[in-house]
């Protein structure tokens, strides 16, 4: 039996994402984390003005940046390896960190170098 799966099961419900978001700091006490329709999940996680508790990074980068790796493993999953990639909570917070560094905290003003000229690959 063949079933369909939604963008809010691959990104907030799946067993991988709950574990994704639970080691990016979101607790049980985040209740409307998990209850928020889709729409006002992005909208209300990618205005917040609060930081990622160990690291210091916005979590308005952050949440983009989770989003994204949780697709991409999905993707991976199902079209490439068949298998879950461990640790992809640290190379979001990587990506986030790295494009923090290059365009601080407000992404749409004055970006402090050429984004295109310092982005590499990361191992």
């Amino acid at each position: 039996m063949e079933t369909t799966e939604s963008i809010s099961h691959v990104l907030r419900y799946c067993i991988v994402a709950q574990n994704f978001w639970k080691l990016l700091g979101i607790s049980s006490k985040h209740h409307d984390f998990f209850l928020l329709d889709l729409e006002e999940w992005k909208k209300v996680n990618c205005s917040s003005k609060s930081t990622l508790r160990h690291h210091q990074l916005p979590w308005k980068i952050v949440f983009p940046f989770g989003i994204w790796q949780l697709w991409n493993q999905r993707n991976s999953f199902l079209f490439s390896s068949g298998m879950v990639t461990r640790n992809i909570q640290d190379l979001c917070i990587k990506k986030s960190a790295k494009f923090f560094a290059i365009v601080g905290d407000k992404p749409n003003e004055n970006p402090r170098i050429n984004i295109q000229d310092s982005i590499e690959e990361i191992p």
